[in-house]
C-alpha cells in the first residue's frame, strides 16, 4: 500500500464518481427525450396527479404502472447514491439527512421542472461549498478590512440558501424552470 502518496485513491476515487455520474445524467434525460416513460410523464404529466387521474387513464394512459416505474427510478437512484457516496461518508440510517437539505436547495435553484435545472443547481451548491470551505481557511480579502474575512464552518449551508435566495428573486422559477 502506498502511504506516502494517499492523494493517488483520493483521485480514483474521485473519478471514479465522475465517472458514474455521468450516465446516470445522461439516462435521467431520457425521459425528455421521447422514452415511453418520459412521454406518458411530459405530455399528460399534469394529468397523473390526483384530480387528473381518470383522465389520464380514460385517455388510455396506465397510471398505477407509471406510478410505479417512477418509484422504482426514485428508489434505485437513491439506493446508487447510498452506494458511491457510503465508501466516502460512512453508513448510517441518518446518512441521507445531511444531504436532503442540500438536494432540495439545488432543485430549488436548477428550477423544480427541469432534470438539467437540478444537475446545474447541484454544481452550484457544490461549488459554493467547496469554496467557503476552501476559502474559510485561506481568508477572502476584502477591501476596507484590515484581515481576510474567514468564514466559520456554519456559514457553509447558509452560504448555499442565500444563494438560492439571490436565484429565486432574479430566476422566480429557478435557472431552467418553466413558468406553468
Amino acid at each position: 500500500e502506498d502511504t506516502a502518496r494517499p492523494w493517488k485513491r483520493l483521485w480514483a476515487a474521485y473519478a471514479s464518481f465522475f465517472l458514474l455520474s455521468v450516465p446516470i445524467l445522461g439516462a435521467g434525460t431520457l425521459p425528455e427525450r421521447g422514452a415511453p416513460l418520459g412521454d406518458a410523464l411530459n405530455a399528460p404529466g399534469r394529468w397523473l396527479t390526483t384530480p387528473f387521474q381518470h383522465t389520464a387513464e380514460a385517455l388510455g394512459i396506465n397510471v398505477r404502472r407509471i406510478f410505479t416505474q417512477v418509484f422504482a427510478l426514485g428508489v434505485g437512484l437513491a439506493a446508487l447514491g447510498g452506494v458511491i457516496a457510503g465508501p466516502s461518508m460512512g453508513l448510517s440510517l441518518a446518512m441521507g439527512e445531511s444531504l436532503l437539505i442540500n438536494a432540495l436547495i439545488a432543485l430549488a435553484i436548477g428550477g423544480l421542472t427541469s432534470f438539467p435545472g437540478a444537475a446545474a443547481g447541484s454544481l452550484m451548491v457544490g461549488i459554493i461549498q467547496q469554496f467557503m470551505i476552501k476559502y474559510g481557511q485561506l481568508g477572502i480579502s476584502i477591501p476596507g478590512l484590515a484581515e481576510p474575512f474567514k468564514p466559520t464552518p456554519p456559514l457553509v449551508p447558509a452560504s448555499t440558501v442565500l444563494l438560492m435566495v439571490i436565484v429565486l428573486l432574479v430566476l422566480p422559477h429557478g435557472l431552467f424552470g418553466k413558468k406553468e
